[in-house]
């Protein structure tokens, strides 16, 4: 383990360590440091009984890819207690906090606010899990417990669907399959759930640790109001697809991506709307599409949702078939290819100003077809006009010296 403090960065570094206190005592208070850093990873333990485990009096960011966990031990105590002015950040980690209080600002109602990005948290409390807040941000991740689950601005806390003070609160990046959420129970086969579908060869799971969803000759048709994949805030979430799959909404998109996402893989993928986008790209996030062959139509075939928002869309090495009776591909601030070309309509384009591909005359093109510029590998490497004439240095090739 490592515990140390670097001044000249406000860097707390913490592996593997814990620390317990007793009576009159807080495990960590930051009084002053704005702008703290507690640096993660491993799995540290921060513990105290009548005191705070943890109290911030100046803005302190937590981060790192290990857990912090804090633990209150009497029924009066207070996990985490962010003073008036400041503000608490937790990116990346696992965070647990319990106590009488699991995470509570102070009762001035002042300026106190949490900001949780990409991270899982569970707060709990005999009173309440996260309460006496006058802010409440989550980037990449949301409330999963309780079910309904809410921040109440005028009860400055995290409410059950009933309006009352959650005691337990748990927030996750999540992905929905169906509108199922996607969890560590039913994550290695996702066969089972409604309106999937998947063929006797195939697979379909997810792997918490890569944020990979598999999916090979799978098969998603749902009703209305259904997404048949909607990644609400799995930030770096990569689908992986091969043979071939199908998604099918009707008056939602078929694959909603709320948070930046990569597919690729060897396989196909199919996605339809009746009447909604067949791929739709959330404000500041990116798609990128690697390596596959996508039909997606509908409304619109992929957007996002007005194209002044940092939508990005990347293609590489993909064969991508879109149509819309509105667009094919539309509200987007960017539209990048890799290896890959528009081929239809002839002398079509990204188009910055109207935020899509349009034909030669301008107008927003319908059917968007693009293919592989590339046509031949070897060892799974592309020959390039850079590589064509001396292919003996590709990775698995052996050429004899006469050869």
């Amino acid at each position: 383990g490592e515990f140390k403090y670097d001044p000249a960065t406000k860097a707390l570094t913490m592996k593997d360590v814990t620390v317990s206190v007793g009576d009159g005592k807080d495990a960590i208070l930051n009084r002053g440091v704005e702008g703290l850093k507690i640096v993660v990873s491993g799995t540290n333990r921060i513990e105290a009984t009548d005191w705070s485990a943890l109290i911030i009096s100046a803005s302190t960011t937590i981060e790192g890819s290990g857990s912090f966990i804090t633990v209150c031990n009497k029924e009066s105590g207070v996990s985490v207690y962010i003073g008036s002015e400041a503000t608490l950040t937790v990116s990346d980690i696992t965070f647990e906090a319990s106590g009488k209080w699991g995470i509570i600002g102070s009762t001035t109602l002042k300026g106190k606010a949490i900001i949780l990005r990409n991270a899982t948290v569970k707060a709990t409390g005999t009173e309440a899990g996260i309460a006496h807040l006058t802010s409440f941000t989550t980037e990449g991740c949301e409330i999963v417990v309780p079910t309904g689950g809410k921040f109440d601005q005028t009860k400055y806390a995290v409410v059950d669907a009933e309006g009352n003070n959650a005691k337990e609160v748990k927030i996750e990046p999540a992905i929905y399959v169906a509108e199922t959420r996607v969890t560590n129970d039913n994550c290695n086969d996702l066969s089972g759930i409604t309106d999937v579908t998947v063929a006797a060869d195939g697979e379909f799971k997810y792997d918490p640790a890569t944020k990979t969803l598999y999916m090979k000759n799978v098969t998603v048709s749902v009703g209305n109001e259904k997404n048949p994949i909607r990644n609400a805030s799995m930030e770096g979430l990569k689908i992986v697809v091969s043979g071939t799959n199908r998604l099918e909404a009707t008056n939602r998109s078929s694959l909603s991506c709320l948070a930046s996402t990569e597919i690729k893989g060897s396989g196909s993928l199919t996605t339809t709307s009746s009447r909604d986008g067949g791929v739709y790209l959330a404000v500041a996030k990116t798609l990128t599409i690697s390596d596959i062959t996508l039909e997606t139509s509908g409304v619109w075939g992929i957007t996002g949702l007005f194209g002044n928002g940092d939508e990005t869309l990347i293609l590489k090495n993909a064969n991508v078939t879109a149509t819309g009776t509105e667009a094919g591909i539309d509200c987007l601030a960017s539209f990048t290819t890799e290896e890959c070309e528009i081929v239809v309509p002839a002398g079509g384009k990204f188009e910055k100003t109207k935020h899509a591909v349009v034909d030669a005359g301008g107008n927003k093109a319908k059917t968007v077809r693009i293919e592989r510029t590339i046509k031949l590998y070897i060892a799974g490497t592309p020959v390039t006009d850079a590589n064509c004439n001396d292919l003996s240095g590709i990775t698995d090739v052996t050429v004899a010296a006469d050869g």
